[in-house]
């Protein structure tokens, strides 16, 4: 199952299971609420490819 985000500002919100995927085991994003995290638009778009 691949995490869904959506932009907010200038940020991608991403939810699901993004904080242990991204964050914690690459340190892609900031920390919010739960398992989401705050993706930049420029690791937002790295992270596609």
């Amino acid at each position: 199952m691949q995490p869904t985000g959506d932009l907010r500002g200038d940020a991608v919100h991403v939810g699901g299971d993004a904080r242990q995927r991204f964050y914690d085991s690459r340190g892609y994003g900031r920390p919010l609420e739960g398992n989401a995290i705050a993706l930049s638009r420029v690791e937002a778009a790295h992270l596609l490819f």
